[in-house]
């Protein structure tokens, strides 16, 4: 983890936007300082702990699906993707809710194992609610980190068997019929539930393997400039958090309202970002984890240590998840990682190793740290809720409201709002609306600087440039934001009048020929181009006539 950080700082000199990078930075301390405290805390209260992790992991995977339940009732959701959109608990999507219960499910299922009376009841509840709302959730991801862990544990118990009993096949003997007949009582519920489904679920499963079809296709298409910008800065990396303004020059954008602002796989991602030394510390990180689990689980003699497969398992969907989304910037997930890593390193983070590793001025260090990413975080909390009121504001058209609410969102630690646009940017559309242009160029201009590829930023500082009589800036500007996103229907629109006051016509046409189909199908764009056709014909026609003396 240490690797990691120091691999994030060090990719500083490359980051395009230095509040990302710092915002990404201190995330990344985060997580060292609270592995750290884990693991010196649960190392000298371990044994109680693991009990209370149980019951806790039991009660909250209740509580969860129960709100799901609630909400699948309240909402009417349907069995398919789009129906059970608003199926997410307490988690901000569906596929959040359905990660985190999939980390949860090993535990429940442990807790059948460990706990007594009640508790074992609750735990047998809590298992089958939690397999049947992945189930009906839809989350691919988390249907293939199931059996990937479930049988990597599988393989362990039967090893662990062969090592220790002369007789071990009468345990592996106990060990399938269990197996088995979970996967029976699973088998059923999915049955029955791809019914009540009409066949979704299986359509679902099926398109698991479908890498040409569906958001598959967007997801490795995205997966290869991921690649592409490794490749370009493969040693110290593009910036911790700058992928998403990188990315967004590669011109894959697809919309003008929506921005793809995550790689989808953490390894690509943290590759991307701190270059190669980064990529080994994420992954040494994990991989630790695996073989410290592993370590312990065959380092017992007398009887199979559940809590500890429970934790491995839990591992190895979290590993599996990352391949396909972005786990490590989840609160709830780097949380039970945090236990994950704290509980395997446990054993080996003695008191005495502890005193020798966390001297005082390390000890200071790391609390100067804390309290300076407690004052930034902060800042950032206030900005944040500033830019939401602005927003709130800019929708009700509420221009005065808005400049009022930026300027109180302005903060050196939040620049830009989770979509990657710059928070200076709704000042300067309402400053361009209350008809204050200078104003409005100024916003526009430090919006540039702080996401050069943002096409609403590009579109918007090339209208000042051509007001103010620069047409050759604004043609720059208009025709990045088109490279950036071909269908951007207001850069089409706004560079072809640029290129028609400037008798450019046969350009001017090109570019609209040029534009995707689902941008020409436009009223406003199919118009322009019949304009420019009838322009061209005419001043064809006029070079035609006879000069009279």
């Amino acid at each position: 983890m240490l690797i990691w950080l120091v691999a994030s700082i060090a990719s500083f000199s490359n980051a395009l936007n230095k509040a990302e990078y710092l915002a990404e930075i201190q995330k990344v301390f985060l997580y060292f300082t609270t592995v750290l405290v884990f693991s010196t805390t649960l190392n000298k209260q371990k044994e109680s702990l693991k009990e209370y992790l149980l019951k806790a992991t039991v009660v909250s995977t209740l509580f969860l699906t129960a709100i799901g339940g609630w909400q699948f009732y309240k909402y009417q959701a349907t069995l398919n993707v789009k129906g059970m959109m608003q199926v997410t608990s307490m988690m901000s999507n569906k596929n959040l809710f359905s990660e985190y219960i999939a980390l949860c499910l090993p535990f429940s299922i442990a807790a059948i194992v460990m706990l007594k009376r009640i508790w074992k009841v609750l735990a047998i509840i809590s298992s089958l609610l939690v397999f049947t709302f992945i189930i009906i959730l839809l989350a691919r991801s988390a249907w293939v980190a199931l059996p990937v862990s479930f049988l990597a544990v599988l393989i362990i118990i039967v090893l662990w068997n062969a090592l220790r009993n002369t007789d071990y096949k009468k345990h592996i003997l106990k060990g399938l019929i269990i197996s088995v007949a979970s996967i029976i009582v699973f088998i059923a519920i999915a049955w029955i539930l791809n019914n009540l489904s009409e066949d979704m679920i299986l359509k679902r499963l099926v398109s698991v393997f479908e890498i040409d079809k569906g958001s598959a296709v967007g997801r490795l298409e995205i997966w290869a400039i991921t690649i592409d910008i490794i490749k370009s800065n493969l040693i110290s990396g593009i910036g911790a958090g700058n992928w998403k303004l990188i990315f967004q020059s590669k011109a894959w954008q697809q919309s003008d309202v929506m921005y793809n602002t995550q790689p989808l796989n953490d390894y690509l991602g943290i590759f991307a970002e701190c270059g190669l030394f980064g990529f080994i510390g994420y992954v040494g990180i994990l991989l630790t984890g695996i073989t410290l689990f592993i370590k312990q689980i065959f380092s017992a003699q007398n009887k199979l240590p559940v809590f500890h497969m429970a934790c491995l398992a839990s591992l190895l969907i979290y590993c599996v998840i990352s391949f396909f989304n972005f786990p490590k910037d989840r609160i709830e997930h780097f949380v039970f990682l945090a236990f994950l890593l704290a509980f395997s390193s446990g054993p080996y983070f003695s008191a005495t190793q502890t005193k020798k590793i966390v001297t005082v001025p390390i000890l200071l260090l790391i609390a100067a740290a804390l309290i300076y990413c407690q004052w930034s975080g902060y800042h950032r909390y206030v900005a944040e809720k500033h830019t939401r009121l602005a927003l709130e504001a800019k929708n009700n058209q509420q221009w005065k409201i808005v400049i009022k609410e930026i300027n109180k969102a302005q903060s050196p630690y939040y620049i830009l709002d989770p979509t990657t646009t710059p928070v200076l940017w709704y000042r300067g559309v309402a400053y361009y609306t209350l008809g204050k242009t200078d104003l409005a160029f100024v916003d526009f201009q430090s919006a540039y600087k702080a996401n050069p590829y943002h096409t609403h930023v590009l579109n918007n500082l090339a209208t000042c440039f051509e007001l103010k009589g620069n047409h050759q800036k604004a043609v720059t500007l208009y025709k990045e934001a088109i490279r950036i996103n071909p269908g951007f229907e207001d850069a089409l629109l706004n560079l072809t009048a640029v290129l028609y006051n400037l008798k450019q016509y046969e350009q001017a046409l090109l570019i609209m020929e040029n534009a995707p189909a689902s941008a020409q199908k436009n009223l406003k764009i199919s118009e322009r181009t019949a304009l420019l056709k009838k322009t061209i014909e005419e001043t064809a026609n006029v070079k035609q006539q006879p000069q009279t003396q």
